[in-house]
């Protein structure tokens, strides 16, 4: 999360060419989604799906410097789209006017190629996912741009829609104990007594079998370690107790471990919001959830 990013573990699935309901996975290569193609890309809350949007972004423009035809990134959240009237265009048209004037909108979409990054619409009702991806595919085809879509749930988000199968779906992985003791290592700036202590005492406790190990778990564990004086809770209530404690304990930013905790509120409440908000379906101007919400963060 924010600064530490991770190698991420990435699946495509793939479904069978004669029964669609079953489907296979197979390792798949991050650079392929930078390279070309347009892509779902699922997995839980937490497991860095914004981040690796985000990377796939910086990697673009760092690669156009060798290129003759190049690619501009655009990351779209779901409030631009609110913001836009619920318009998918009207949303990349502003992101793009932020940059450049209606004169250099025709040029960019003479010589460059568009990657549109969409951080979600898991919130938005059905109709206006269908139409969304309806008007991101129309694009794609007439403006030749490509696309990468996150979801929390790739069959939520396309049950019952009518949409080409113009894209793969791929899927960010939980972290292995590789990736965790990696991730505990950047978290804790390469102070391997620390970093080594906590992975120890979550191995011994049987922790990372019990719980998801995503970065947004293991931030919060990392900041209940400090906390706590380098030790955690032995059991998994214990520790959601004690996650909520710190986050709505913290208002103010008074050293650099306030203002993690800071930054991992929005995470923490989406993925809590992810696990309890039945139906998902509700449009995120509406959604009472995110209303009372929205002061804190």
């Amino acid at each position: 999360m924010l600064d530490i990013f991770i190698e991420p573990r990435i699946s495509i699935i793939i479904s069978d060419e004669k029964d669609s309901s079953i489907v296979f996975t197979r390792s798949f290569n991050r650079e392929k989604i930078v390279a070309s193609g347009n892509y779902i890309l699922t997995g839980d809350a937490g497991t860095g799906k914004s981040t690796l949007q985000k990377k796939i972004g910086k990697e673009i423009v760092i690669r156009n410097a060798a290129r003759d035809k190049k690619t501009l990134p655009i990351l779209i959240r779901q409030l631009d789209i609110v913001a836009n009237s619920d318009s998918i265009e009207k949303a990349i048209d502003s992101q793009l006017l932020k940059a450049f004037t209606d004169f250099d909108l025709k040029k960019v979409f003479r010589d460059y190629e568009l990657l549109i990054l969409i951080d979600s619409i898991d919130e938005f009702s059905k109709d206006k996912k269908a139409k969304i991806l309806a008007d991101i595919q129309r694009l794609s085809t007439d403006f030749d741009l490509r696309y990468v879509i996150s979801t929390r749930d790739d069959h939520y988000l396309l049950d019952g829609l009518e949409v080409k199968k113009e894209f793969d779906r791929v899927r960010i992985e939980n972290f292995n104990l590789n990736q965790a003791k990696e991730f505990l290592e950047h978290f804790f700036c390469f102070d391997f007594d620390k970093s080594g202590k906590l992975l120890e005492s979550l191995r011994s406790n049987k922790i990372l079998e019990k719980l998801a190990v995503t970065p947004l778990t293991l931030s919060l564990i990392s900041i209940l370690f400090e906390e706590k004086h380098y030790e955690i809770p032995a059991t998994i209530t214990d520790i959601y107790d004690s996650f909520k404690i710190i986050l709505l304990g913290r208002s103010t930013v008074n050293s650099s471990l306030d203002f993690w905790i800071l930054q991992l509120k929005k995470e923490f409440f989406r993925f809590m919001l992810s696990q309890y908000s039945k139906p998902r379906n509700e449009d995120p101007r509406l959604s009472m959830n995110l209303r009372f919400l929205s002061p804190i963060f």
